[in-house]
């Protein structure tokens, strides 16, 4: 793996063109909590003060439809400015957000993965279990990296970015890089014209990558770590074809993992929204969550910030 520090002053190692993994991480980098042994599972590196991972449900596919870009207020004045996004070294980054519809649908997706064959009383029985599982960030209103928030249908700002940027064409998606953090892995897609060649190392985005692909407007993540801190243990009951989740006790940190999609718009280009007023009505105030990586402000300020941009557009 390669080894930078990032523009935060973070430590990242990384795998660029591929999408390394959970199993595979284990082997090639060590990280005391990447390392850490699971139920079920022999690890390559224990030691006394490994505790071991709580069993929880994995694989598990998501098929998201919408993306976010969180910023700060000094950013997010700018994006509002000039009516569209200008990209950090020509990119712009957005993450999946993924609500209770999404979590419901692939815990049906996960069950039917595992028990085929359930009878409707079987079925009937089933109680909501996917939900204690999915604290990681990645499911969180809340970011850590400011209060502002603009979210898009994914199938809509491809549209526009294929219309806008692309001259027309169909976009290309190509698997990025794996990023390695302390806690966190992180899993990128790059999103670029077919004119642009600054990717072609990179190779395409297909269905058949291990982490996740793109169909129909919608990113389907094979999620492998949805909690970061463990609470409750999986328990399958294969007789009854039957799943719960029980309380862990104590708590058990781990590794978890994310998607973001990283479009890159050309330095003499802005990536615009018509009518403007679309990125005001997008627009929403979030919560900062633990460790924050950019400046932030109360929740309950940028909540008025928001709606005073609102009322400017009404009033315009």
């Amino acid at each position: 793996m390669e080894q930078r520090t990032n523009r935060r002053g973070v430590t990242e190692h990384f795998v660029k063109s591929q999408h390394v993994n959970l199993q595979t991480l284990r082997k090639i980098h060590k990280n005391d909590y990447l390392c850490k042994d699971r139920e079920n599972e022999n690890c390559l590196r224990l030691s006394s003060e490994n505790n071991i991972v709580p069993r929880y449900p994995a694989p598990v596919e998501f098929h998201v439809s919408k993306v976010a870009h969180v910023t700060t207020q000094t950013n997010m004045d700018g994006i509002l400015s000039s009516s569209g996004f200008k990209g950090k070294e020509g990119l712009v980054w957005w993450g999946l957000r993924i609500g209770q519809e999404e979590i419901n649908a692939a815990q049906e997706r996960y069950l039917e993965t595992l028990f085929p064959n359930r009878s409707p009383e079987q079925r009937e029985a089933q109680q909501p279990f996917l939900q204690q599982f999915t604290t990681s960030p990645a499911f969180l209103d809340s970011s850590r990296y400011g209060n502002f928030c603009f979210s898009f249908q994914l199938d809509e700002l491809m549209k526009t970015y294929q219309e806008q940027i692309c001259g027309g064409q169909e976009p290309r998606l190509r698997v990025h890089k794996t990023v390695v953090y302390r806690q966190e892995i992180m899993y990128s897609v790059v999103v670029h014209s077919p004119e642009v060649e600054d990717f072609n190392e990179y190779q395409e985005l297909h269905d058949n990558d291990a982490v996740c692909s793109y169909r129909e407007g919608k990113i389907i993540w094979r999620a492998q770590a949805m909690s970061g801190t463990h609470r409750f243990r999986l328990i399958q009951n294969h007789d009854e074809q039957h799943v719960e989740a029980e309380p862990a006790c104590p708590p058990e940190y781990y590794m978890w993992d994310n998607i973001c999609l990283v479009f890159h718009i050309p330095e003499d280009k802005t990536f615009t929204f018509s009518p403007p007023e679309m990125l005001v009505n997008n627009l929403t105030a979030c919560h900062i969550g633990s460790e924050p990586l950019s400046p932030s402000i109360p929740y309950d300020e940028a909540q008025k910030i928001v709606e005073s941009k609102k009322l400017h557009k009404v009033s315009n």
